[in-house]
């Protein structure tokens, strides 16, 4: 195994296991896991939480990877394009089972279904302003990611990667989000991965507009 190979593994499965230490640590210890499976509301609580922190990390690699990936491709291999669009399905899905546990958590402690469905509506509120960031975040992503899938489709196929650039802009948006609403998103040591989304984010952006626009 090649030695940048190597760095670039190890730093995802760094990035990978930050959440889990971020999450154990605010619950006081994985002792204190048993209090969470009391009630399922916590339980559910607690897999918004880890769902969240999970498809933001998650959302950052992917786009880092889409904006570097022909010298990612010669690094790993022609398989990794592949590995990428797999990937983003994955992370689609996660990002959508956030606002579900969401939309039952509130159901469980409201037990009222018209409330509970408000976790998919914008509200017009002060207070509700991050959710709606979220919402709207949502929707870019899911423009995001019908583009890339669809991009084969007569329709898309010369404009696919203009839309694809609204992941960018997605990622951004649920950044934003995230740091307004989350509780584990400023403990440590996720908040120390926030300089890092922003850098690489520019720089994906930087690279992927810019320079090998140029090209």
């Amino acid at each position: 195994m090649s030695r940048t190979k190597a760095i670039l593994i190890a730093a995802y499965i760094a990035l990978l296991i930050i959440p889990a230490i971020t999450v154990i640590q605010n619950m006081g210890g994985l002792g204190n896991f048993s209090n969470y499976t009391k009630e399922s509301s916590s339980l559910v609580y607690l897999g918004m939480q880890i769902f969240g922190l999970y498809s933001l990390v998650l959302l950052f690699t992917q786009v880092l990877v889409g904006a570097f990936m022909i010298p990612l491709r010669r690094t790993f291999g022609g398989w990794f394009l592949k590995w990428h669009i797999t990937q983003g399905i994955f992370i689609y899905l996660l990002v959508l089972a956030h606002p579900a546990l969401y939309f039952l958590f509130i159901l469980q402690t409201s037990e009222n279904f018209e409330k509970a469905l408000t976790a998919f509506q914008p509200q017009f509120t002060e207070s509700d302003i991050p959710l709606n960031i979220g919402r709207f975040g949502l929707t870019l992503l899911t423009i995001g990611v019908f583009a890339g899938l669809l991009r084969t489709r007569p329709f898309l196929m010369r404009y696919w990667r203009a839309f694809h650039y609204v992941n960018y802009a997605a990622f951004a948006v649920l950044l934003v989000h995230s740091y307004m609403i989350g509780q584990d998103t400023k403990s440590m040591p996720f908040a120390l991965l926030y300089p890092l989304f922003v850098v690489g984010l520019l720089a994906a952006f930087f690279y992927r507009r810019i320079i090998k626009g140029s090209q």
